[in-house]
Formats: C-alpha cells, sequence, structure tokens
C-alpha cells in the first residue's frame, strides 16, 4: 500500500460457521464467494481510500483477523460493503498501534533497499513484508539485487545510506563476488549511456572528493570500483545526483587514470587479465562521458596527474579504446524507433504464435485480443499506438472493441498451468483470447503462475520501451523491470517467431540494462 496508490490482499482466507441445513449453507457459501469476488474490490477501493491518500510510502501488513456474523436476509452487495468497513477498521486500528507485524517504508526505493539489505544479511527483515518479490527468492541475494536496481536506480542512493552500510556506504556490494559487482556496474553504464543524463554535477562532486590513486586494473575491475566509489559519493553529498550520472562520471575518470598510469608505449595496450568482451562494452558506456568538449577537458583535468598539461582540445573518446584515447568514431546511425508506454504488450506475441493465433484470428482479431489484455482504460490508446502498430498494422477503425472475442479451441488450454488456467476460467468470458494469452504467459513465468491479471499488466504489459523496425527484424527493447530475470529464464528475450504481417519480420524482445 502506498499513499498514492492502492491497498492490496495478498490473500483472503475464511472460516464459516452456519447455522442451517447442508442445502442451505451451501448456497450461502457460494453467495458468500460471489460476493467476495465480485463485489468486494469496488466497496473496499471506496472505503480505504481516506486511509491510503493518509499513508505515505509503502505500508506492508502481515495479517488483519476480523469477524462478521450475519442474520437472514443476505444482500451480497451490503455483505461487501460490511466486510470492506470491517477490514477498514482492522487496518486503521494496526497502522494506529503501531503493530509488530507492520512495516513502513518512506518511498518504493527504501522498500527495494531494505529487500536488498534483507537478502543480503545486512539489514533487519521478514519475507512477509515483502511479497512483491517472491518471484526472486530462488535467485543468489546478488542477482536479485541487480534486477532491481537496474529497474530502479535510484535504489543505489538508499543503499549508499542505509544504517546497514555499517560506516562504509559501499559495504551493501563489497561482498558481493567480483564478478557480479562488474555485471551491474557495467550494465547500468549502458543504461546511463543510452539515456546520456547529464554531468556536470556529478564531475563537480568528483572533483571536490578525488578518487583512490590510479593501478593496472581490468575493465571488469574499474567498473566494480566506479560502483563502490559511485555509493560512497552518494552517501557524502551527491544524493541529489541521478546514480546513472554519478556512476558513469566515476568510471569515466577511473578509465583515463588508468590509462593516465600507464608507460606512454602502453596507451593501447590491454592487461592480460581483461575478459574479451569486457573493455568495450566499458568504454562505449563511458564514452558518452568525455563527447563533448566541455565535458572533456573536465575529465581529463579530473583524471591527468599533477604537472602534466591538459589535454588538447582536439582529443576525443573513442567508444571502441579501452583506454579512451585517440579521436571520436562517429557515433552510427540508428534507425528511427518509436516508444510507447505500453511497449510490454510484446510479451504476449510469443504466446500469440504459439498458440497459432494467426491462423484462428483475422489480423482485426488478434490485435483486439492483445490490445484488451490490457486494461480496458488503455484499450483506446493501444489502438491508436504508433509503436504498437510496428507490430500489428491494422486499421484501428476496423477493430470492433465492442465485440466479443471468439472462443479459442479447448486443445490450446492443455498446455496451461493449472493455476494459470483457474485464472483463467475467471476471467470476462467476453474476452476469452485475451485471457488465453495472459495465461499462457503466467505458465512460463517461474513463481507466477497463478498471478492475477491486473499484477501482470502491472509488471509486465503496461512498461515502455522502444519499438524499432529493421528490414527483416522488429526489435522490442524495454525499459529495465524488476522481474525481468523471470523473461530471460522463460526464454521471452532474443529472436522469437515470425510476425504475421508482410515480410515476415522476426520478432526481437530485448530488456534494458543488459549488456
Amino acid at each position: 500500500m502506498t499513499g498514492a496508490d492502492r491497498l492490496v490482499l495478498g490473500r483472503v482466507a475464511t472460516r464459516c460457521t452456519a447455522v442451517a441445513g447442508p442445502a442451505v449453507a451451501v448456497a450461502t457459501g457460494a453467495r458468500l464467494d460471489r460476493a467476495v469476488r465480485e463485489d468486494l474490490p469496488a466497496a473496499l477501493a471506496c472505503a480505504a481510500a481516506p486511509v491510503i491518500s493518509a499513508q505515505e510510502g509503502v505500508v506492508r501488513l502481515r495479517r488483519l483477523r476480523i469477524r462478521l456474523d450475519l442474520g437472514d436476509g443476505l444482500d451480497e452487495a451490503a455483505f461487501a460493503r460490511l466486510l470492506a468497513e470491517r477490514i477498514v477498521g482492522a487496518l486503521k486500528a494496526a497502522l494506529a498501534g503501531g503493530a509488530r507485524e507492520v512495516r513502513h517504508w518512506p518511498d518504493h526505493a527504501s522498500y527495494m533497499a531494505a529487500y536488498i539489505l534483507f537478502r543480503a544479511g545486512l539489514g533487519p527483515g521478514e519475507g512477509w513484508a515483502f511479497p512483491d518479490f517472491a518471484a526472486l527468492e530462488h535467485l543468489p541475494a546478488e542477482r536479485a539485487a541487480a534486477e532491481l536496481i537496474l529497474a530502479r536506480p535510484e535504489v543505489l542512493a538508499r543503499l549508499a545510506v542505509a544504517p546497514a552500510a555499517r560506516g562504509d556506504p559501499a559495504d551493501p556490494v563489497a561482498r558481493w563476488p567480483a564478478e557480479a559487482q562488474a555485471a551491474l556496474a557495467r550494465a547500468l553504464l549502458m543504461q546511463a549511456a543510452a539515456e546520456a543524463p547529464p554531468l556536470e554535477d556529478a564531475l563537480r562532486l568528483l572533483q571536490e572528493a578525488g578518487l583512490p590513486p590510479p593501478a593496472r586494473r581490468s575493465a571488469a575491475l574499474i567498473a566494480a570500483e566506479a560502483l563502490r566509489v559511485t555509493l560512497r559519493l552518494l552517501a557524502r553529498g551527491g544524493r541529489e545526483i541521478a546514480p546513472q550520472a554519478l556512476l558513469l562520471a566515476v568510471a569515466a575518470v577511473l578509465t583515463l587514470q588508468e590509462r593516465a598510469a600507464r608507460p606512454t608505449g602502453e596507451a593501447r595496450a590491454e592487461p592480460p587479465t581483461r575478459p574479451e568482451a569486457e573493455a568495450p562494452a566499458l568504454a562505449a558506456a563511458v564514452a558518452c562521458a568525455a563527447a563533448g568538449p566541455t565535458t572533456r577537458r573536465l575529465l581529463f583535468r579530473l583524471a591527468r596527474p599533477a604537472g602534466q598539461p591538459a589535454a588538447p582540445e582536439e582529443t576525443t573518446a573513442d567508444p571502441a579504446a579501452p583506454g579512451l584515447a585517440g579521436r571520436a568514431r562517429p557515433a552510427a546511425a540508428e534507425a528511427p524507433a518509436a516508444r510507447s508506454p505500453r511497449a510490454g504488450l510484446a510479451l504476449l506475441m510469443p504466446s500469440a504464435l504459439l498458440l497459432d493465433a494467426p491462423a484462428c484470428l483475422a489480423p482485426t482479431a488478434l490485435a483486439q485480443a492483445l490490445w484488451q489484455a490490457l486494461d480496458p482504460e488503455d484499450w483506446a490508446d493501444a489502438a491508436h499506438d504508433g509503436a504498437l502498430q510496428r507490430m500489428l498494422p491494422v486499421e484501428p477503425r476496423e477493430v470492433d472493441m465492442a465485440a466479443p472475442q471468439p472462443d479459442p479451441p479447448p486443445r490450446l488450454l492443455r498446455g496451461l498451468a493449472p493455476e494459470a488456467r483457474r485464472v483463467m476460467e475467471g476471467a470476462d468470458p467476453a474476452r476469452r483470447w485475451s485471457a488465453l494469452l495472459m495465461a499462457d504467459l503466467a505458465s512460463r513465468l517461474r513463481g507466477l503462475h497463478g498471478s492475477s491479471h491486473p499484477y501482470l499488466r502491472r509488471q509486465f504489459l503496461q512498461r515502455p520501451g522502444l519499438f524499432d523496425r529493421g528490414p527483416d527484424r522488429l526489435t522490442v527493447r524495454l525499459d529495465p523491470l524488476p522481474l525481468g530475470i523471470l523473461l530471460r529464464m522463460a526464454g521471452l528475450t532474443g529472436p522469437q517467431g515470425r510476425l504475421p504481417q508482410p515480410g515476415l519480420p522476426r520478432l526481437v524482445l530485448q530488456i534494458g540494462g543488459e549488456p
């Protein structure tokens, strides 16, 4: 629960005692179940709104217990309202009483940082307080942390000032394997280079703070050191600076220091410990830090040893040179790309291809099934989303959003996980194909087979990204998301099937932050 968000019940467990005959008890139980499923969500949203608006940040409660005594003349809507009022009353009492089973964080980034520290054994916490990250429980602590940091880089700033840092802001990542530190740093650098964050404030902080003396290091060690120094600088006064910008500036200065410390004849030599693919990726990310003349001069002034003359005006960064020496290569021309706030909808296309939806549905019906997997309020915007048109080029006015979708062939339901099939059976019967695509996606995701459709929308479908159409492929690059590891484990990154449109282009799915 957040102050500007919503109240979510993770699980509702009931125990009923009926003073009636078996037939009446069964019928009453069915009516209660229907009221909880259909009427309670709206009633609870209305009753809980004042409580939620009064809470700031993220609140998690372990459990609430309530009791209801009902008489004759049961009205389902009235029962739902009464149940919602009792839930909200118990919620108020728990929040006001400072119950032991209540946890509170000032914002979502702090909540994510607390989970990272809990998994690393560096901070207090209990597993029940982090239901949002249940799908990450099977991952090593540093891998789960990397997924969250890639999705929300501002988590780095929260880690740097956490009490569990024990006086050293780098402590939360210092215990990670060196490979894990370097992989996270390189991924963040690639993300920062793509976004080209402003560096002036970060460079000013570096100039004031100084850096460790240069030493012969591989690109992986430079990246890991940049991550640790970034955490220390965030704690010292860089919390208002975008962590990507600070990390990028630190990596640039460390790389330039490394080059300045080498003998002249070794300026382009590579340390023997460098894995083959590491330095180009690091240098490509760092290159944008030295792209502009003003920033370049400041970088060289920060990096050069005392007494060394300033870098000449024409010295520029070479993205392919690990030492950033030489002249800048012109950036390769990029194909025009269109951005969409609902690029995650492309994650349903592999399911559509696997289920042979293009053979079962006309192009307009397939587009309707995909668009209506989103929240109903987003259907019209999805139909006129130019980026989505690259994946399904149909005329929006030819799609009848009010028409019911046809029923999928029963054989297509056999491959669904049992939990996903149960969720599908409770979905809107007029949107069966949309529900099938969602159920197939859930069946692929480890630990999320029984996830509700609203949860899948929030976590995966309603995610922004770029649609880039090439001559023989359509590449959809999603922005980093917390559960991206599950998509990779499910094979939902990389080349997928061929799209049902002229030329049969191949669909390629990517997640931002990947090296």
